[in-house]
């Protein structure tokens, strides 16, 4: 996941992966976007196919869907949260 500028709007593109330099999608942060930090989910850790850990995660709800994301670490995800809200207080 990215936090970028386009076009004075603040964006997230997120990826597949870490490794993906193509975004999957674009999130345009505007008025009425909402950040939420629920409780840790369940997802697979991809150490297996029966395997699966917490993750902190967080969501992010734009007027037309809802994204939740995960982090490995509650530290990642607070950096997440932290740069979002940020970027977020700019929005007009």
């Amino acid at each position: 996941m990215r936090l970028e500028l386009a076009h004075g709007v603040p964006t997230i593109k997120y990826f597949r992966d870490e490794t993906s330099s193509k975004p999957k999608g674009t999130i345009a942060l505007s008025r009425g976007t909402e950040l939420r930090a629920p409780s840790p989910i369940l997802a697979s850790s991809g150490k297996g196919p029966w395997k699966a850990e917490r993750y902190p995660s967080f969501e992010v709800t734009t007027p037309h869907r809802t994204f939740v994301f995960c982090a490995k670490t509650h530290v990642e995800c607070e950096i997440w949260l932290e740069k979002i809200r940020s970027a977020l207080g700019g929005v007009k």
